[in-house]
């Protein structure tokens, strides 16, 4: 019989599941849901990787959540005057989904850190580095694509 995942396994993919649905919510009240889908992908892949290879996939979804973060801190600064990385017109409902989403990336970002523990260095680096360049290639094929 195979183990139940830890809680910080668990949190970790619940906080990926509630990441995909925001950006999938986004995109049907700013009417980009193709755009949405399609970024919605490297989190729905890192779910699986945490839940059968819980290390690995813990640090695939770090740099998953990270990703996230830092376009959330973009569109804050972006709201706030104090840079112009991303533009466009947010609705206050879709500035309250950039809340959920970045607490669930800093929230999960954290749980994937425990739940990934005892991984080599190595593994952590191919892992983290991984998530991070899937998630930002997929960002940008997504816009470049949908505009």
């Amino acid at each position: 019989m195979k183990a139940e995942p830890s809680l910080e396994v668990r949190q970790t993919a619940v906080c990926l599941i509630v990441v995909a649905v925001a950006l999938i919510v986004v995109g049907v009240v700013s009417d980009t849901l193709g755009r949405h889908i399609v970024q919605v992908v490297p989190a729905v892949l890192a779910v699986g990787l945490v839940l059968r290879w819980p290390a690995t996939g813990a640090w695939a979804a770090v740099g998953v959540f990270l990703v996230w973060l830092a376009v959330m801190a973009a569109i804050w600064a972006y709201l706030l005057g104090l840079s112009e990385i991303v533009s466009g017109t947010y609705t206050n409902f879709e500035v309250f989904l950039t809340i959920v989403i970045a607490g669930c990336s800093a929230h999960g970002a954290q749980r994937g850190v425990q739940a990934g523990r005892g991984l080599k260095l190595w593994g952590v680096a191919v892992a983290l580095v991984g998530g991070l360049g899937v998630q930002a290639g997929v960002l940008a094929l997504s816009i470049e694509v949908f505009g």
